[in-house]
Parts: structure tokens; C-alpha cells; sequence
């Protein structure tokens, strides 16, 4: 969507632009300021205070953003209540109140940023260090930021106390009372661990591994405890601890020196048996899959250990079998064993775990490979069994998913019709439903539509739509209109309209005015009016404008105490 200045409210939804309009004639909207060229910001009170920034190019407003949690549309009441500041600000005169510009002269306007720049020009060192101290101390924000930003960039390890009180007053800053940091409090509370992060890939970038990889393990063994006490509905907290893995994995890539490679082993090792990442399995794997990139063949065996001991240590709590801990575990051995031993080792590793899917998964696929399609089939129906028998039918249906990618390399055309329609009927798709027609011929396949829809019925896929679906493709129009009859709901009736209005107006009509009666019987409200009054437009069209008339006097009548409806009925 674009938005300009000068026509914004032509575009912005009508009830978004009055509510803006509201506040911004509220003298809801205040410290407003040109940060930079065209760069906005400003506060506007709302249910809370929220902070609008506003970029404006050409005309063109190029970007718009408030931390209000408003998600409904793209742009909310306190960003247009902030456009409508600017405008005023840029015109020099009060939006809504006629005034003559004749002979006045605009002067330029100063930025905030050339006000600051016109202040250090003229205060002195001692002056602007004074400040600088001064804000530092009274202020957690700005001294994480001024801290972060004189971070040396030595190898030694003597700066992790800064980097945690770095992070601990960071957090601190998004705290309440009883130290819990709230939804809308996330963004704060991370904003000085971002700042520290951004200063290691810049540390990273001049290949100072070293010092960048600690400020990686330290933002992740600080912020993830974190969590206990933090509410990450919008994955703040855990994007942050994801910038960290992702980094430290970067920072695998590039350490030359033997002795960095060890320790970040040794760390990686340490960190994956913490108890730090109770919970968080997906993060203590990522300890282990950093720690596979690391290692040589003399370590397999002290990381295998590590694996073992972790994954016997999870078997003993509650509800002991954990089937991704497992899996993880196997998929990474095997990685390992792949890259530092023969075929003939990790082929035996394979048959060894094939209760683990991803090595079913592996073994099924070397045998494709091999063209050894009866092994394939057997190893795929093998693992029907067994997930049918754990009760895990997505793996069943992957399964599946392989006989019928093995049916289609054999030109097996028993096989493919049998898998197409299992899988379509498990709600995998139309293109399983396309391949089975593609097999039969035109005279065929009436009779083959017939069957499917007999095995649709009572699976636990929206059968609903499916049918739909195939009535529309097939072109079974008196189908359609009975499924519709089943549940004419005024969605249904919509979705369905414009391929039954042609053959069945009448029906349609009666659809329409049952839907209509049921709705105005059950419900009130100015929506669920322009709802209703929306269908008599449809009927109209359809070719009933004397019903339409009829049922207008009728509501009229009926419901003459409802004053939003009457105005509504109006407008038909």
C-alpha cells in the first residue's frame, strides 16, 4: 500500500483515519521531532504510551512503525494520528482552521539532528564529557549503549563481567516491581543485549573470534534463564538467543588456532550438560550440532559420551521416551560417522537405527538410489507398522508419501492410483486427486469420483470443502448447490455464489433470505445490519428486486425499535 502525505486518508480504511484524526485533534500526539531528514518520531497516548516513527520520501511516507499491538491492518490510529502532526508541522499552520499563507515566508526547518550537531560544535571537551558522564550514570539505556560501543577488542576473556552487567542491566531496565518484564516491556529489556550483539558481528567482521564467540555464549547463558521471568509472546527474547547460536556457528567457520577450536569445543560440551537449558532442548542440541563442526576424529568419542550421558539422563525423569531428544542424537552421530569413517560404517549405523525416522528416512532413500525398490518398500511399509503401532500417523502418511514416490519410479500403476488416493484422502492435497484422474479415462472416472467421495466420508479432514472442491472441479453443480443446502451459512453461501448464481438464481434467492431471517433473528448490532443488508443487494442482482422490497417492509415492520437497522435498509 502506498501512502502519501497529501492523500493518505483517500487509502487508509475510513474508521483508522477517524480514529487518528481523533486523537491528533485530542492533543493526544506530543514530542514530536524531526530526528533526521524526513525521519520522524513522536509519542501518542493511548491505552498506554506508544512510540511512532515515520519516514517520509518524496512525499511518500516509505516507512511507518508503533509499538502498539494493534495487527488488524497495516497501519493503526496512532500513526495516522502522527501523520496528520507532521502535516500540520510541515504546513506551518493548524490542520482544520482556514488561514492566509499570502506573503508568509517558510523558514527551513532544523532537524534534531542539526540542532545536536550546531550544540558539539559549540560546546567544549570538558562540557560534552561532563553530559556524557553524567547521562551515564543516571540513565541504564545510555550507558549500556556507551558501554557496548568502547567495548576493546582484545582476545582475553576480562571483559564477560561487562558483557553480564551489560545484559543484567539491560533486563533490568524492562523489569516492574516484582521483577517480571511484561509483553510490552520485551522490547526495551533487549534493546542493550541487541546493541551487544551488533558490536560482535562488527568484532566478528574484523575476525576477532575470540572475543566475538564470548559475547555470543555469554548474551545466550544470561537470556535464557531470562525466560522464567519474561513474557515472549513476540519471540524477542528467543530471537536474541537464536542471533547467538547463529553467530557462534559462524564462528566455527573461520577459527584457525588450534587452541580457540578447543576451548569453544570444551564450552560447547560444558553448556550442553547445564542445567541452564532445562526445557530448551532445541537450544541444547544446538551446543552439540556447533560442537559436531568442531571436532576431529580423536574427539568422536568424548562428544559421542556426552550424547550418551545427556540422553540417560532424560530417561530417567517422567515420561522418559522422548522422541525428537532421540532422534536429534542419531541424526548428529550420523553426520559424524558419515564424514569420518567408510560407506560400510555408516550403512551399519543405518540398519541399526532404523526405528529412528530419520534414519529410515536415509536408509529408504539409498535404496531408491540403488534402484533396489522391493528393500524400499519394505523398509517404508516397516515403518507403517511401526508408527501405526506408536500412534503416530504423520509419520504413517510419510511413509506413504515414499510408496507412492517408489510406485511412480516402477510405473506401477496399481500402486500409484493405491497411494494417490490413501494420501488424498488423508488430506495431503489436489495434486494426489490430479494424478488419479490423469490415470483414467473420461468414461472411467465418473464412477472413480463416486468412490472417493464414499472414503472422504468420516475421515477427520474438513470434508466440507473437500467436497466442495471436487463438485466445482467436476463441475457438479446440482451436488454443490445440496452440500450447500446442508449448511447455508451466509460464508458458504458467498464462497459458493458465483459458480451456482448461473444455473440456480431461485435457490440462491431462497438461500439469501433464509440466511437473512435467521441472522436478523439471532443477532444485532450496525455490522451484523450491513451483513444483512449486503445479501438483499446480492438478491437483488440475482433477479429479485419485488422479494428485496417485500422483505425491506417486512424488517421495517418487525424490527421498527432498531434504529441502526432502519438506516441501514435505507440505503439497499
Amino acid at each position: 500500500m502506498k501512502i502519501f502525505i497529501n492523500n493518505f486518508e483517500s487509502v487508509v480504511a475510513p474508521e483508522i483515519i477517524e480514529r487518528g484524526n481523533h486523537y491528533f485533534k485530542s492533543g493526544l500526539v506530543s514530542d514530536l521531532e524531526e530526528i533526521d531528514d524526513n525521519f520522524w518520531s513522536a509519542i501518542v497516548e493511548g491505552t498506554e504510551t506508544y512510540s511512532v516513527k515515520i519516514k517520509i520520501s518524496k512525499g511518500e511516507i516509505v516507512e511507518w512503525l508503533c509499538d502498539c499491538p494493534y495487527d488488524l491492518g497495516p497501519i493503526c490510529k496512532h500513526e495516522i494520528a502522527t501523520i496528520y502532526a507532521i502535516k500540520e508541522r510541515l504546513s506551518g499552520e493548524k490542520l482544520f482552521e482556514k488561514k492566509s499563507t499570502k506573503g508568509k515566508k517558510k523558514n527551513k526547518r532544523k532537524t534534531v539532528a542539526d540542532q545536536i550537531e550546531e550544540i558539539l560544535e559549540k560546546a567544549s571537551y570538558d562540557e560534552i564529557k561532563d553530559i556524557v558522564r553524567d547521562f551515564a550514570l543516571e540513565n541504564i539505556e545510555f550507558r549500556n549503549v556507551l558501554l557496548t560501543h568502547f567495548i576493546s577488542e582484545d582476545s582475553s576473556g576480562s571483559n564477560k563481567s561487562i558483557y553480564k552487567r551489560i545484559i543484567k542491566e539491560s533486563l533490568r531496565s524492562g523489569m516492574d516491581r516484582h521483577g517480571f518484564i511484561d509483553y510490552w516491556s520485551g522490547r526495551r529489556a533487549i534493546r542493550g543485549i541487541e546493541e551487544l550483539l551488533a558490536k560482535a558481528d562488527q568484532i566478528l567482521n574484523n575476525k576477532q573470534i575470540e572475543q566475538a564467540a564470548l559475547i555470543y555464549q555469554t548474551v545466550i547463558e544470561e537470556t535464557v534463564p531470562a525466560l522464567q521471568y519474561a513474557d515472549d509472546s513476540n519471540g524477542d527474547f528467543g530471537g536474541i538467543i537464536e542471533w547467538g547460536f547463529k553467530q557462534l556457528n559462524e564462528c566455527t567457520g573461520l577459527i584457525k588456532n588450534e587452541q580457540t577450536r578447543k576451548n569453544l569445543l570444551d564450552y560447547c560440551l560444558s553448556e550442553f550438560m547445564s542445567k541452564n537449558y532445562e526445557g530448551w532442548s532445541d537450544w541444547q542440541w544446538e551446543f552439540i550440532h556447533i560442537a559436531s563442526r568442531l571436532i576431529k576424529e580423536k574427539d568422536i568419542e568424548i562428544l559421542f559420551a556426552k550424547i550418551d550421558e545427556m540422553l540417560k539422563i532424560k530417561s530417567k525423569r517422567e515420561n522418559s521416551f522422548d522422541k525428537y531428544d532421540n532422534e536429534r542424537a542419531v541424526e548428529i552421530k550420523f553426520k559424524i560417522i558419515k564424514h569420518f569413517k567408510g560407506k560400510d560404517e555408516f550403512l551399519k549405523f543405518i540398519k541399526k537405527n532404523l526405528e529412528y525416522t530419520p534414519m529410515r528416512q536415509v536408509a529408504i532413500d539409498i535404496a531408491i538410489g540403488d534402484k533396489k525398490y522391493v528393500l524400499a518398500k519394505e523398509l517404508a511399509n516397516d515403518g507403517i507398522k511401526l508408527d501405526t503401532k506408536r500412534g503416530w500417523p504423520g509419520l504413517v502418511v510419510e511413509w506413504m508419501e515414499w510408496l507412492y514416490k517408489i510406485a511412480n519410479k516402477e510405473n506401477n500403476l496399481d500402486d500409484v492410483r493405491k497411494y494417490a488416493m490413501k494420501l488424498f484422502v488423508a488430506g495431503e492435497g489436489f495434486e494426489y486427486y490430479d494424478k488419479l484422474k490423469s490415470t483414467y479415462l473420461a468414461e472411467e472416472w465418473r464412477g472413480e469420483v463416486d468412490n472417493i467421495l464414499k472414503s472422504l466420508k468420516g475421515t477427520r479432514i474438513g470434508y466440507y470443502s473437500t467436497y466442495a472442491e471436487i463438485f466445482i472441479r467436476e463441475e457438479r453443480w446440482d451436488d454443490l448447490l445440496n452440500l450447500v443446502k446442508e449448511n447455508p451459512a451466509i460464508q458458504i453461501i458467498e464462497s459458493y455464489r458465483k459458480y451456482l448464481e448461473k444455473y440456480f438464481p431461485d435457490e440462491l434467492i431462497a438461500l439469501y433470505e433464509h440466511a437473512i431471517r435467521k441472522m436478523l433473528s439471532q443477532a444485532t448490532g450496525r455490522g451484523i445490519y450491513q451483513d444483512a443488508c449486503k445479501m438483499l443487494r446480492c438478491m437483488k442482482k440475482l433477479g429479485a428486486p419485488e422479494k428485496v422490497r417485500s422483505l425491506i417492509k417486512e424488517f421495517k415492520e418487525a424490527y421498527k425499535n432498531r434504529k441502526a437497522l432502519l438506516e441501514e435498509l435505507e440505503m439497499v
